[in-house]
C-alpha cells in the first residue's frame, strides 16, 4: 500500500505540473498559442491521467481488501475524483478554446509555410496535398481526441456507388491489395478531380499516406 502510494504522489505532482502549464497555455490570447507546446502537453497530461487512473485503483483496491471503514474509503475516493474532475474540465475547454476550424487553419499554414513540399508539377503538388490533409486530419482528431479512447465511426463505403464510372477516392484508396501510381490519378480532370479531392480528406483515408509515399 506505501509503496502504491509513493508512486502515485509522484505521478500526482507530474499530472499537476502539465495541468497547470495547459491551464496557462489555454488562458493565452490565440494569436500567442503555441500549438506544437500544447499538443506535447495534452499528449504529456493523458499518459499522467491514465498511470494516475491505475494508481488510483490499486489503492481503492487494497482499501477493500483490508476491509477499511466506509470514512476512510469514500475519502480516497472524493481525493482521486479530485483529480479525474480537473481531467475532464481541462478537456472541455481544449474543446471549446480551439475548435476544429481554428486547428485545420493551423495546419494549414504550416503547410503554406514550407516551400519543399511544394511539388514541380499539378499532379506531385496534388499528392503532397492529400498527403498532407490526411495527416492533418489525423493530428486534429488526436489533439481533439487526446483524453478520450473513442473509436472513429464507421464510414458509408458505398457511398458513391453506381453514380459514375470514374472511380472514387474510397474505390482508388481502401484496398491493401492494389497500389495506385500517377497514372491511374491523371484519369481525374476538372470537376472529377476537385471531387476527389474533397472525397479523400470527407474520408480521411489513412492508407493513402501509405500509398503516396510508394509514388
Amino acid at each position: 500500500m506505501n509503496a502504491v502510494k509513493q508512486r502515485r504522489t509522484t505521478i500526482r505532482g507530474a499530472f499537476t505540473k502539465r495541468a497547470n502549464n495547459l491551464e496557462d497555455l489555454l488562458l493565452s490570447e490565440l494569436s500567442d498559442v503555441k500549438f506544437d507546446e500544447i499538443e506535447v502537453t495534452l499528449e504529456q497530461l493523458s499518459v499522467k491521467f491514465k498511470q494516475l487512473k491505475e494508481c488510483d485503483d490499486q489503492v481503492l483496491d487494497l482499501l477493500q481488501q483490508e476491509k477499511c471503514s466506509q470514512d476512510i474509503y469514500e475519502k480516497e475516493y472524493l481525493s482521486c475524483e479530485k483529480y479525474e474532475d480537473r481531467f475532464i474540465a481541462l478537456k472541455t475547454k481544449w474543446n471549446h478554446v480551439l475548435p476544429s476550424e481554428i486547428l485545420k487553419a493551423w495546419e494549414r499554414s504550416r503547410f503554406a509555410s514550407h516551400p519543399e513540399i511544394t511539388g514541380k508539377n499539378d499532379l506531385d503538388s496534388l499528392i503532397k496535398f492529400l498527403k498532407h490533409e490526411v495527416e492533418s486530419e489525423l493530428r486534429i482528431k488526436l489533439a481533439r481526441n487526446t483524453f478520450t479512447s473513442e473509436k472513429l465511426s464507421k464510414r458509408n463505403s458505398d457511398r458513391y456507388e453506381g453514380k459514375n464510372s470514374i472511380p472514387t477516392a474510397t474505390e482508388l484508396l481502401s484496398s491493401h491489395k492494389h497500389t495506385y501510381s500517377k497514372n491511374n490519378l491523371r484519369i481525374l480532370k476538372g470537376t472529377k478531380l476537385v471531387s476527389f479531392v474533397r472525397d479523400c480528406i470527407r474520408h480521411k483515408v489513412v492508407r493513402i499516406v501509405l500509398q503516396i509515399r510508394c509514388l
